[in-house]
């Protein structure tokens, strides 16, 4: 951005939005919600890929407060949430044990009309691992299936971590078994839980 001004190259929606998301891949978030706020001073448009990208550098970095708040300003400004930007700050919510606030995303998603797809489904499972959940992460993967959104290894994998962390290694067979029934390879992260 500083060579861009350098330059007299003006930004725009796009150059800033890139900049967010290479701060936040970068583990930078303060960075990229800095990049935000000057979009926002210089009078720049931001609009959900924004969101998206300072959500996503919120959860990079643990900071679930961080997301939640993001996605409370993009309600008070009118700018529609996607599936990705829950599938963010429900991911940033599973990574610092917040299961029900994870599950919560998850209503307001269906609340609204935004369709859930495996990584959110992924993202809640393993929220409720981390959570001690165990029965919710088995019910989600169930949900998942019934509504027909495919299921892959990570499912499996912390579905069956949920069960095998809260010592119910009785439950961690089925998902197994049936992991197996669809030729859905397991990974190390699977055959260790």
């Amino acid at each position: 951005m500083q060579v861009m001004q350098a330059e007299g190259i003006p930004a725009n929606t796009v150059t800033y939005n890139a900049a967010v998301s290479a701060g936040g891949k970068g583990g930078q978030w303060q960075r990229a919600l800095q990049l935000m706020e000057d979009m926002q001073a210089q009078g720049i448009p931001v609009d959900t890929i924004t969101y998206n990208a300072a959500i996503s550098a919120c959860e990079e970095s643990r900071q679930w407060q961080r997301a939640l708040q993001l996605m409370e300003d993009m309600q008070a400004q009118d700018i529609p949430a996607a599936t990705v930007t829950y599938n963010a700050a429900t991911s940033a919510c599973a990574k610092d044990e917040q299961w029900q606030r994870a599950l919560q995303l998850m209503q307001d998603m269906q609340a609204q009309g935004i369709p859930a797809d495996t990584i959110t489904y992924n993202a809640a499972i393993s929220a409720c691992e981390t959570g001690g959940q165990w029965q919710r992460a088995l019910q989600l993967m169930q949900d998942m299936q019934a509504k027909g959104i495919p299921v892959d290894t990570i499912t499996y994998s912390a579905t069956i971590s949920a069960c095998g962390k809260a010592g119910q290694w009785q439950w961690t067979l089925e998902p197994m078994e049936d992991l197996q029934a669809r030729g859905i390879l397991a990974d190390t992260i699977t055959c260790n839980a």
